[in-house]
């Protein structure tokens, strides 16, 4: 998949696809998708959202993408501390800011990691094609907006990304109108599981709209956290995962 992303960015085969979306919700997704990954690693994971609540006009999937790609990094490469995700709006602009306390780059390094295929010296042993800084910045582009990093060796990173996405009063039609058809049932409390964020994404916004209280995770070890800490009404599951399967 990452190596298909990046074919069709790179040959200009992809284009923005907009729509109008809660922003405050879909910060509140961020914090509670990326929560058990900084758990499992123990680090502190902190959220934030500075602006007014508002809808705003973006491509949604590829903000999320661009986020997930750099608190993940973030996660991956910190070992002892904290990753802060950071977003804020205000004329018309979205600014997201991700920070880390992990191995932290000289400039030269900085320069490298948006290099397609380029892969640190501290990346040895970890998972990928080395393209997950050269995909997100090709997608910043794409939304036509800019990133700046600034990294000190053993301190840790800061990533800045400033997007354009304009607030709008119109919601998402059909959305709004499938959520007034869902029943109220305030008391009801789910977990899901599934290994496909996007799954989750959908999931968590369906039963939000009926003012239900529902938690995501994506694999098994982390159902087993949540099942250990609170009582739930009822849990979903995904039937095709690795390396456990919702029927195993």
């Amino acid at each position: 998949n990452s190596l298909l992303n990046f074919y069709r960015l790179d040959a200009g085969k992809e284009a923005a696809h907009p729509s109008n979306f809660h922003l405050k919700s879909f910060v509140d997704h961020l914090s509670t998708y990326f929560e058990p990954q900084t758990r499992k690693k123990n680090l502190r994971f902190e959220t934030d959202y500075e602006g007014p609540d508002v809808f705003i006009t973006g491509d949604k999937e590829r903000l999320w993408e661009i986020i997930s790609n750099l608190v993940s990094n973030a996660i991956k490469f910190t070992s002892v501390g904290e990753v802060k995700l950071l977003v804020a709006y205000a004329d018309d602009k979205l600014t997201v800011v991700v920070q880390d306390t992990g191995h932290g780059m000289t400039q030269e390094e900085v320069k490298r990691s948006f290099l397609a295929f380029e892969r640190l010296d501290n990346a040895a042993g970890q998972k990928g094609f080395g393209l997950g800084l050269s995909i997100t910045n090709s997608l910043i582009s794409l939304l036509k907006g800019s990133i700046e990093v600034q990294s000190i060796p053993d301190f840790g990173s800061r990533f800045t990304v400033c997007v354009p996405m304009p607030a709008t009063d119109e919601k998402d039609f059909g959305l709004q109108e499938l959520k007034r058809s869902l029943p109220v049932l305030p008391s009801l409390h789910i977990l899901v599981i599934d290994d496909d964020p996007l799954q989750l994404g959908m999931v968590r916004d369906f039963f939000s709209g009926s003012h239900v209280r529902c938690n995501c995770c994506q694999n098994v070890k982390e159902l087993f956290d949540y099942l250990q800490k609170t009582s739930y009404q009822l849990v979903l599951t995904d039937v095709q995962m690795e390396p456990v399967s919702g029927t195993g």
